[in-house]
């Protein structure tokens, strides 16, 4: 996003410098990230966990609006994140053995694994139950139960389409 052209109505002082985001003060360039880390960059956008301020609303309104105005936007965004759902099921299946296993199951996997709820041994045990799409929904859950709340309702009304495409692990991607 930030290499596109309109990135200067939005972030003017972000770049991408090789390969590697970084904020450009003057003549100063200072990295936010490195490959350990991305905090300074997410310290820009938003400077505390504590409470919601100015800092953190005009980035989520420059976001949101470079989003609407910019279908190029869009679409890198939603391409990012078919790439990482497709990364996080393709490493779960090596370890969790999903090849064959129904959409809406390697969905609640992928959530899950990208939102750091819980480990592959608790995902594994949540396989082997008798439910095992119910006993997922739980995996992690307790930390965030309005989370695990949104996902049900939003699998719910889309389940069954999802149970129709199974993943394959040779083609990497749902059949």
């Amino acid at each position: 996003m930030l290499q596109r052209p309109e990135v200067v109505d939005y972030f003017p002082n972000l770049e991408v410098r090789g390969g590697r985001i970084v904020k450009v003060e003057d003549t100063k360039v200072i990295p936010m990230e490195d490959a350990a880390s991305t905090e300074p960059l997410q310290l820009y956008l938003n400077p505390t966990l504590d409470d919601v301020e100015d800092a953190e609303v005009i980035a989520a309104a420059k976001l949101i609006h470079w989003t609407g105005a910019h279908p190029e936007a869009r679409l890198l965004q939603a391409q990012h994140m078919i790439n990482t759902a497709r990364r996080l099921v393709t490493e779960s299946d090596k370890r969790l053995g999903l090849d064959g296993i129904g959409a809406d199951i390697c969905c609640v996997v992928m959530d899950v694994r990208h939102q750091g709820r819980a480990g592959f041994d608790d995902l594994q045990a949540a396989l082997r139950a008798k439910k095992p799409f119910e006993a997922l929904l739980e995996v992690g859950g307790h930390g965030e139960p309005e989370r695990v709340k949104n996902l049900k309702a939003a699998l719910d009304t889309r389940r069954d389409g999802l149970k129709k495409k199974k993943w394959s692990r040779s083609m990497g991607d749902f059949v």
